[in-house]
């Protein structure tokens, strides 16, 4: 999984693009080159021209183009938007919490027409979410939805740390036909197909993973010593479950086992039983270099 994939300069770039882009490509004209004749409408060019040499013309001028322009965004609603974590639709202003295959959680976006298009702003005023149509085989309704777009997988991790990639739309590993050059998007293609997990109760997740048994026993036996040990907040209440489903989605992304976060678990845990009812039993691993100093906690954010 990379963390560095760009995207070229596409139609699709109206994501995360300044006002003054968009402006530009909703005029549908180019960014003029040095000697370039200015490429703006004659009645816009009127009023950067006022702006310019009136020092009393109101920035009401700008705002009225862009509202002429489309690009007003709505008023801000302080409701999560495309890709956050939600439990239910009244927590999302895009007005969809979708519970599917695509994602192991649920996450805000809202339906679409226009398959392989950008979808509507939000009020934050930023072309999150990309229209796509998934394939027969996926098991839920709606079928077409706006994905959320990104260019790294930090930006997907900023949402939610359950997104795993940020990659071309697809489904099961094959991308999809509403794909445009350029055009990356949050996935995470270890849920596909799965059943979705509540990431506040993470009630039955363990239904998601009965291929990897092991890796389960893993990562209960470190979630037990992350308790034990006291290594989180609040340990009388802290939830087991979350805990070891988190672990998991660390320990196989994309579908697949990653033996070094795997090692990095089992370090803790096995000092931890080397060294019960003695004072080092908590403390054991600091001495150990492939347990990585102090153990983070794997719950969902």
């Amino acid at each position: 999984m990379s963390d560095t994939k760009t995207r070229p300069a596409t139609h699709a770039e109206s994501v995360g693009s300044s006002p003054a882009a968009l402006g530009r490509r909703v005029l549908g004209r180019r960014t003029p080159a040095r000697g370039d004749a200015p490429p703006y409408p004659p009645l816009l060019g009127q009023i950067l021209a006022c702006c310019l040499l009136l020092p009393c013309c109101s920035s009401e001028a700008g705002s009225t183009a862009a509202t002429d322009a489309g690009q007003d965004a709505p008023p801000a609603t302080g409701l999560a938007t495309y890709g956050e974590p939600c439990s239910s639709t009244g927590e999302c202003e895009t007005g969809l919490c979708l519970h599917g295959g695509y994602a192991g959680f649920g996450w805000c976006t809202r339906e679409c027409d226009d398959d392989g298009a950008p979808c509507e702003p939000d009020s934050r005023g930023s072309y999150g979410g990309w229209c796509a149509k998934l394939p027969a085989d996926y098991p839920d309704e709606p079928r077409q939805f706006c994905l959320p777009v990104c260019k790294t997988i930090h930006q997907c991790n900023g949402l939610s740390d359950l997104w795993e990639d940020c990659d071309v739309p697809s489904w099961k590993g094959n991308p999809l036909p509403s794909n445009e050059p350029g055009v990356l998007v949050c996935l995470a293609p270890s849920a596909h197909g799965k059943k979705p997990v509540d990431p506040e109760t993470c009630d039955g997740w363990s239904a998601n993973f009965q291929d990897v048994p092991t890796q389960v026993g893993v990562c209960k036996a470190f979630c037990d010593y992350l308790v034990w040990c006291k290594e989180v907040a609040d340990p009388v209440i802290y939830n087991r479950e979350c805990c070891a489903y988190g672990c998991m989605l660390r320990m196989t992304p994309e579908g697949q086992v990653d033996t070094v976060y795997e090692k990095k678990i089992k370090c803790y845990w096995q000092n931890f039983d080397a060294y019960r009812g003695t004072p080092q039993v908590c403390t054991a691993h600091e001495q150990d270099p492939n347990c990585g100093g102090k153990p983070e906690d794997p719950r969902p954010q």
